[in-house]
């Protein structure tokens, strides 16, 4: 669910969610490739619900798409140094593979 509310917030409010994301974007290239990135984060939230009642479908999609919040924290910190708002990528990818690890039918 939180990867559908991130995708909408950033078509919505691209800059805002770019602050959100660890890199203040101005450019308009940037956001449109954000938009393209949050799309993304949507689509995979969309994939999630829809595995649900299936439950090796549901582990091994949320163990996929916590890989997205590593190489979020991986690529942002390798452009901008590692900063505080980073811990939201670092975080959202070990919330969800904990999700994947525990999750039991």
């Amino acid at each position: 669910m939180g990867l559908l509310g991130i995708g909408a917030g950033a078509v919505v409010a691209p800059r805002t969610m770019a602050k959100t994301f660890g890199v203040p974007v101005e450019d308009g290239a940037a956001l449109t490739y954000l938009r393209a990135a949050c799309v993304r984060d949507a689509i995979v939230g969309a994939l999630l619900l829809a595995v649900l009642d299936d439950d090796a479908a549901r582990r091994r999609a949320l163990a996929l798409s916590s890989l997205i919040g590593l190489a979020d924290a991986i690529v942002i910190a390798a452009g901008h140094g590692i900063r505080p708002s980073h811990a939201l990528h670092a975080s959202g990818f070990l919330a969800v593979a904990a999700l994947a690890l525990t999750d039991r039918p």
